[in-house]
């Protein structure tokens, strides 16, 4: 907090010297001029003069300091600064706003009871910042050499639409630059700026988050001419994909389902030649990724990428080595979606990217539906739009 005294007389002489001049929209009008030095207005004139230039402090009842220039009464000004705002020179942090978001305080006349306490805030233009639907544009790839909170799956750009919006009184402000800052480091967020303001006292530009940093940026002016009132917070996620995705489901295998043709022996990695099984069903395994055998206890495992089998007793493993679930397992494309992310898929829920499959590229995912083999061929395939929720 800052205090500033003026006297009654440098008030009554100010008084004295605006009688003939227009009134202003307020009683008071707290000035500061290019040496920081502030200067009382009763009844200014503003015409001419920056508006920015100027603080309002409400409708001052003034009656006394016309009838009494009493040497003696003060009249004291309280700044309360935002705690945002270091600079020491409080004058100077009303003028520049170089690292305030917003000034206001109170103004008193503590000799003479008749005034009382009156609320201030700063006068002039007052810029918003409007933020977008957070989204992932089309082709935009993750950057895996980044990784994501836990240290792995890589993270990938979420871009929002800005747009300001620059007032007077209610009236907009055309042709006024307004620089908008974040609180995150350049390495997190990438600003562009918005251009002038247009005749509806709008400008648009864009921020991109590139990095997974923390979860929110903060968004501030820092043009004198256009502050914010406060800050704006933009939560990245969930952001939605821009362009949808291609949405297939996959299963495990049931031998039971799959008897016919001849029997298959030798699979590559089992190293057994005595171990057979139909060949109708080697390839729905190889298409799905797993099967469960006729013992009702032993899984059969296919990498495509090796063109290897192997066998386990525990469940259908995914590229991550966890158990595959239904209705929780999401096969991805590691390009364009996060491993280990959490997927919101429209019309079907909340997926966790924890596989891949040869087929699963570009924009496609595959839902894993456990052994529910009817379920999977009746949803086919659908276009779907998927929200990035968290990774």
């Amino acid at each position: 907090m800052k205090v500033k005294i003026v006297t009654a007389l440098e008030l009554f002489l100010l008084f004295l010297s605006t009688q003939n001049s227009a009134t202003a929209s307020c009683s008071v009008i707290g000035k500061y001029t290019d040496n920081f030095e502030e200067l009382i207005t009763i009844n200014g004139d503003l015409s001419g003069t920056a508006t920015s230039d100027y603080i309002c402090f409400g409708e001052l009842p003034l009656e006394s300091y016309a009838a009494t220039a009493d040497l003696g009464v003060q009249f004291q000004v309280d700044f309360n600064i935002n705690p945002n705002c270091t600079l020491e020179h409080y004058a100077y942090e009303l003028l520049s706003f170089e690292t305030c978001e917003y000034a206001s305080g109170t103004a008193t006349q503590p000799d003479d009871g008749g005034v009382g306490s009156v609320w201030w805030e700063r006068t002039g233009a007052r810029g918003t910042i409007l933020t977008g639907a957070p989204t992932i544009k089309d082709g935009v790839a993750v950057n895996t050499a980044l990784g994501s909170s836990s240290g792995i799956g890589g993270a990938i750009a979420v871009h929002s639409d800005l747009t300001i919006l620059v007032t007077n009184s209610g009236s907009p402000v055309p042709g006024q630059q307004m620089t908008v800052k974040t609180d995150q480091p350049a390495a997190a967020d990438t600003i562009t700026q918005p251009g002038a303001t247009d005749a509806t006292g709008s400008a648009s530009g864009s921020i991109e988050r590139k990095s997974k940093s923390a979860a929110v940026s903060h968004l501030i002016s820092t043009t004198a001419e256009a502050q914010t009132a406060e800050d704006v917070a933009l939560t990245w996620l969930p952001a939605k994909y821009e362009d949808d995705f291609e949405t297939t489901c996959y299963i495990t295998a049931l031998a039971s389902d799959w008897t016919t043709g001849a029997m298959t022996y030798d699979l590559p990695g089992l190293n057994d030649p005595t171990f057979g099984i139909p060949y109708s069903f080697v390839k729905i395994i190889k298409l799905n990724g797993s099967g469960k055998l006729s013992d009702n206890v032993t899984y059969l495992q296919y990498d495509a990428g090796s063109d290897m089998f192997s066998r386990n007793t525990q469940c259908s493993k995914t590229a991550n080595g966890n158990c595959a679930t239904d209705n929780y397992t999401l096969a991805i494309p590691r390009k364009y979606v996060p491993n280990y992310s959490i997927i919101q898929v429209d019309n079907v829920g909340t997926r966790h990217s924890e596989d891949v499959g040869k087929k699963i590229s570009d924009y496609h995912v595959d839902l894993y539906y456990g052994y529910r083999y009817h379920d999977c061929i009746n949803y086919g395939t659908r276009d779907q739009t998927l929200h990035l929720n968290s990774y």
